[in-house]
C-alpha cells in the first residue's frame, strides 16, 4: 500500500467535505490509520468490540445485522469516497451493532471514536466536520425509515434511485432488496415496473 497516495486520498476527501483550514485537515490526516481490505473481508462483525470512525476512501461496503432468526438484513450501503455512519449510531456498550463487510477491494481510514471526540473538543473546525457527518447520517436514517414505512415497493425503489444514485449498478440486488424491506422477487417486479 502506498501510504502517501492513501493519505492524499484522505486529504482530498476532507477538503471536499468541509471548509477546514489546511492545518485542521492535516491534524485529521495524521490521526487516521489507513488500511486495505479485499472483497468479502469484514471490518467488524456484530457484537465484536469496535469503536472506530471510518472513512471509505475507495471501494464499497455494506452494513448488515442478523435478525432474531439469524437472517441477514442490510441496513447500509456505502460507495466511496464517504464517511460511514458515526460510531455512536452503530455501537452499543463499545460493541458493534452491525457487520461491516467489504463488497469490493477497498481502502478505509480508521480513527478511534474517543480520539475524534478529543480532536473535536480541541478544534472547532474538526468539531463542525464531525457534527456535519452526524447530521447527514441522521437525515439519511430518517429518510430511510420513512421510505420503509410510508412507500409501496415501486416508490421505495424510486426513492432509492433518487437518493443513492448509481448504487443499483454497484451493489447486489438482493442486498438492495433487503435494504428496502423487500424480497428479491418484489424488488425485481419493482424494477420492471419502473423500467
Amino acid at each position: 500500500m502506498d501510504m502517501k497516495s492513501t493519505k492524499f486520498d484522505l486529504r482530498r476527501f476532507l477538503q471536499n467535505q468541509a471548509s477546514m483550514p489546511s492545518e485542521s485537515i492535516e491534524v485529521l490526516v495524521q490521526a487516521f490509520e489507513v488500511r486495505v481490505f479485499a472483497a468479502g473481508d469484514f471490518l467488524v462483525r456484530q457484537n465484536d468490540p469496535f469503536q472506530d470512525e471510518c472513512v471509505l476512501l475507495s471501494g464499497r461496503v455494506v452494513t448488515t445485522i442478523l435478525d432474531h432468526k439469524g437472517k441477514e438484513v442490510c441496513v447500509g450501503l456505502y460507495d466511496s469516497p464517504m464517511a460511514l455512519s458515526p460510531s455512536i449510531s452503530r455501537t452499543n456498550a463499545e460493541k458493534s451493532l452491525v457487520n461491516i463487510e467489504f463488497t469490493s477491494s477497498a481502502t478505509i481510514a480508521l480513527l478511534h471514536a474517543d480520539q475524534l471526540v478529543s480532536l473535536m473538543v480541541e478544534n472547532e473546525h474538526i468539531r463542525q466536520w464531525g457534527n456535519m457527518i452526524l447530521r447527514a447520517e441522521l437525515q439519511m436514517k430518517s429518510e430511510h425509515q420513512w421510505a420503509l414505512a410510508a412507500l409501496d415497493n415501486k416508490h421505495k425503489l424510486a426513492w432509492f434511485r433518487s437518493r443513492l444514485v448509481g448504487y443499483e449498478d454497484k451493489f447486489d440486488h438482493w442486498r438492495i432488496a433487503s435494504y428496502l424491506g423487500m424480497t428479491p422477487v418484489s424488488f425485481s417486479r419493482a424494477r420492471r415496473t419502473l423500467g
